[in-house]
């Protein structure tokens, strides 16, 4: 496992690029044998609940690459964020042929922070809250689209490849989803948090219906 990131204008006079970062990460886990539990279920990036599962009898029949590619960038009150992410693994059922499958996810967030700042590591708060004197602390509204797509040879049968039932798995073959955040920032280490997404599902070879999402939480960093 590794991982590289960089922050070239940190130190930089220039406040426009400050905020800016990017990086690589990647692994590589080698000779995965029969190991089944990673492939039994995928899951949306919010609600939780199931749109894929693999076979029982898929195992893993090879080494196991990952790769993931990140941004952000932070100036003032915007913020913005970004990550692409390829997952490949060769898998199989015994006695039949392997077939290397590439899965893929990737994501975009922008948000706007009303009495304070942007950051990676959360809102930097103007004023904190401090209801007897007027302050509310800071408000920070956020948008995202997520999207996860499952290799597509997952639900068809691909020469020479020829899986009992006809394809190693049943559901959705791309999760998209929408979402919108609400945080609101009493200091630097505290929030509330109310985030709704809907996740729409495609491909495949199994209709699966639309889901709504919503979470609320408190948050000490």
């Amino acid at each position: 496992t590794a991982r590289v990131f960089l922050t070239p204008f940190k130190k930089s006079g220039d406040e426009g690029l400050k905020g800016l970062g990017f990086g690589l990460a990647g692994i590589l886990d080698n000779e995965v044998n029969q190991d089944s539990l990673p492939w039994q279920k995928l899951e949306t990036s919010l609600g939780g609940n199931s749109f894929m599962t693999y076979s029982p009898q898929v195992v893993a029949r090879g080494d196991f690459y990952h790769w993931d590619a990140q941004g952000y960038y932070y100036n003032g009150s915007l913020g913005l964020l970004g990550e692409y992410v390829q997952s490949i693994q060769t898998v199989g059922e015994p006695s039949l042929p392997s077939i290397q499958l590439t899965n893929i996810g990737w994501l975009l967030e922008g948000s706007w922070v009303f009495g304070g700042k942007a950051g990676y590591e959360g809102a930097t708060v103007d004023e904190p809250f401090d209801l007897a004197n007027g302050k509310l602390g800071a408000l920070e509204l956020a948008a995202r689209v997520d999207c996860n797509i499952i290799d597509v040879h997952s639900f068809t049968v691909a020469f020479p490849y020829d899986p009992v039932g006809g394809s190693l798995g049943q559901g959705a073959q791309i999760a998209m989803a929408y979402g919108v955040g609400v945080n609101w920032w009493f200091n630097d280490h505290f929030k509330w948090m109310i985030d709704a997404e809907r996740t729409e599902f495609s491909g495949g070879n199994l209709a699966v219906i639309p889901e709504q999402a919503a979470v609320v939480r408190a948050t000490l960093i």
